[in-house]
């Protein structure tokens, strides 16, 4: 993605984030049947490739967490990522939970509209909800269903589709078993799309 269009990406990733509802605490209750989100443990790892598209052009590239104890309720969060020309390598101590998501979001600056796809608070709309294959369920003009089950990277989980005003703008898959989507297609409202497709998965 090209420095020209950073701010402008970041301005529309917020206004997608923001999908016309007021958004829940993130610090919303995770139940059996949704995905435990953020709730990273030791030994897990997750390499997803990327597809990043924007005016009609195609930026690929990679992003791989990997977690580590770190003592004190704390883990390490490793985060290693290369799309086009922009690269990211850090880590950063954090206590899991619903939390962490808008610190890990910033955590890689130069690669936010990628790292919105896992770490956007639209997310907490659906921590504690029913997952099971059929349910489904809105909240003014977004509505959210789980349709199928689908497999990434040897783990099986279930298909979320969230829609706006009719629209698909997000496609996901999860498993209970890991602390982020396996897979991501977050369509914006100006024909650009982000995707992350899990690709190697260890789920400590």
């Amino acid at each position: 993605m090209s420095s020209r269009s950073f701010t402008h990406r970041v301005g529309r990733i917020a206004s997608i984030l923001a999908v016309g509802v007021i958004l829940p605490t993130m610090g919303v209750a995770q139940q059996p049947g949704g995905p435990m989100l953020y709730q990273f443990q030791p030994g897990q790892l997750m390499r997803f490739d990327v597809t990043f598209v924007e005016d009609g052009t195609t930026t690929e590239g990679y992003y791989q967490i990997a977690v580590a104890a770190a003592g004190g309720g704390q883990v390490q969060v490793s985060i290693e990522a290369q799309v086009g020309d922009n690269s990211c390598n850090t880590s950063s101590s954090v206590a899991p939970g619903a939390g962490v998501a808008g610190q890990m979001m910033m955590t890689c600056f130069t690669l936010i509209p990628v790292a919105s796809a896992l770490f956007a608070p639209t997310w907490a709309m659906v921590m504690g909800q029913n997952f099971t294959v059929g349910n489904s369920w809105s909240m003014g003009n977004v509505s959210f269903a789980v349709t199928e089950n689908c497999t990434y990277a040897g783990v099986t989980g279930v298909r979320m589709v969230m829609e706006e005003d009719g629209e698909e703008k997000i496609n996901s898959c999860y498993s209970n078993a890991l602390p982020l989507p396996l897979y991501v297609l977050f369509n914006m409202d100006d024909d650009s799309s982000v995707e992350l497709e899990a690709t190697e998965v260890n789920t400590g």
